[in-house]
């Protein structure tokens, strides 16, 4: 494959893959400055490229080109799994499961979800020449760091497990105190790619601010959680702004616009909550319809934190 196409694929990746922490604040790989992409449609109850949240699984996703590609992979998957499996195995010394794959132009996208000691989500690049009808196994490969930042969230999770246990709760409760839903969980298993991740949230990290518990599992990948811990307490120094919580909400009622009154109440129940993990918290509240072509619920109704004015917790 081509500098190019590599160039062209990852760039299709930044831009698309929207759900289940998929970029709508990806603050890991995009300036905390620039404005989200809003998708726009005067009405999306009845403008048929959106799909309620609560019945999105990823049916209809795409990314441009891969058609050929797609159905390739589809007839050697087997043989994918297999390559990528060994991937994840002998460059990241973890075991991953398959959940999803798709066409991209030149390869195949492939979703994984680690096992074992770690929780995270990343993707791995299988090319593909459609005109040859060639899969090259053996030249598997995957965006610069996006592992490795992946690898971090959930080494992160792992050392501060009752405060990220808290952010999980305390998201679930939100849902229920308010007329709000999350990502539908099918989708974040299939389409999740930014490591440590939820139907409600996913954060990503700056200035690699965990690589110290990145280099020691990788040079020992029988490391216990406890070793983790110790490691995290006696060697990181880490700062809110190195991480990035992204929390998404939706309405849950088809027919409502996100409510101002209410983005506001979450603002304020997420600012005044105790023993969360340490990080900049942003929030967004989109109305129940996200494209389903991309996956994005952001759009011009969205309502977002502003990057100048993250939650911070310490």
């Amino acid at each position: 494959m081509s500098k190019n196409k590599k160039r062209l694929l990852i760039a299709s990746i930044g831009s698309a893959l929207l759900m289940g922490g998929c970029l709508n604040m990806d603050t890991s790989n995009t300036n905390q400055n620039e404005e989200k992409p809003k998708a726009s449609s005067n009405n999306t109850q009845t403008d048929e490229r959106y799909v309620s949240v609560q019945e999105y699984v990823g049916e209809g996703y795409q990314m441009d080109g891969g058609q050929e590609e797609e159905k390739i992979a589809k007839k050697n998957r087997e043989e994918i799994e297999r390559a990528v499996k060994e991937f994840f195995l002998n460059q990241y010394k973890t075991e991953v499961e398959v959940q999803h794959m798709i066409g991209a132009d030149g390869a195949a996208t492939v979703f994984v979800k680690s096992k074992g000691l770690l929780d995270f989500h990343t993707y791995a690049i299988v090319p593909i020449n459609d005109a040859e009808n060639k899969v090259h196994y053996n030249k598997v490969w995957s965006e610069d760091s996006a592992v490795e930042w992946a690898m971090q969230t959930a080494l992160y999770q792992l050392s501060n497990e009752k405060a990220f246990n808290h952010l999980k709760e305390l998201t679930v409760e939100l849902s229920k105190k308010y007329p709000i839903v999350g990502q539908n969980p099918k989708l974040t298993r299939k389409f999740a790619y930014t490591g440590y991740v939820t139907p409600y949230f996913y954060l990503g990290v700056l200035n690699d601010p965990f690589k110290p518990l990145l280099d020691a599992y990788l040079n020992k990948p029988d490391i216990t959680k406890e070793e983790i811990k110790k490691i995290y307490h006696t060697s990181i120094k880490l700062k809110p702004e190195d991480v990035i919580f992204s929390i998404q909400f939706f309405m849950k009622d088809k027919t409502k616009k996100p409510d101002v009154k209410i983005f506001n109440q979450l603002s304020e129940e997420i600012k005044n909550a105790n023993n969360l993990p340490t990080g900049s918290y942003g929030i967004s509240l989109h109305d129940n319809y996200v494209n389903k072509l991309s996956g994005l619920g952001s759009k011009e109704s969205s309502l977002d934190t502003n990057y100048n004015h993250l939650i911070v917790k310490e």
